[in-house]
């Protein structure tokens, strides 16, 4: 339960202002994104995939339409997900999420290599203003996990953005559960 505390002081400084940091939250109805303005924003895309080696879970929305699947036994989503990027330190940024309704705290992902190679997160948000993809993964040549965020305001990389998204859920939509 280390990891509650940083999340509820994460929202907090979210809901306050706008840094380097935001937090989405996921639901059956939709999402909303604090922390990059000063208003709540409600992307019309915000999706987040867990990889593993045992399996895959998806959960969110892209252009407004539902996805939720998980390819793991006795996995249960969480009524809200809820994800919290922190970007406040250089190179050192900080991913949070919790998706599993049978995980006590929320995962927290640093430098230190807790995922494997075939581990990957994807978060993906954007409203008409923004997109931001999150991507973590395992570096095996640096020992330590990659945590990239890009966002962009500008067409071309909003679409570059979408479209690498597209490319990695778009197959669990034909098997949407």
């Amino acid at each position: 339960m280390k990891n509650l505390k940083k999340i509820h002081e994460l929202l907090n400084e979210c809901q306050t202002k706008s840094d380097k940091y935001f937090a989405l939250k996921i639901n059956e109805t939709g999402s909303n994104l604090l922390g990059i303005t000063q208003a709540q924003i409600n992307p019309f895309s915000a999706v987040i995939m867990k990889k593993e080696q045992k399996g895959i879970s998806i959960i969110g929305f892209f252009d407004n339409k539902p996805i939720k699947y998980s390819s793991l036994e006795d996995f249960v989503f969480t009524d809200e997900v809820v994800i919290a990027v922190d970007c406040r330190k250089d190179n050192n940024y900080k991913v949070f999420y919790q998706i599993n309704k049978n995980d006590e705290d929320f995962e927290k992902i640093t430098t230190k290599p807790q995922l494997s190679t075939d581990d990957l997160i994807l978060i993906f948000w954007e409203d008409m203003q923004m997109s931001c993809l999150t991507f973590c993964s395992f570096d095996s040549e640096r020992d330590e996990n990659i945590r990239e965020v890009i966002t962009a305001n500008n067409e071309p990389v909003k679409r570059l953005l979408r479209g690498i998204t597209r490319e990695f859920i778009s197959p669990y939509f034909k098997i949407n559960k």
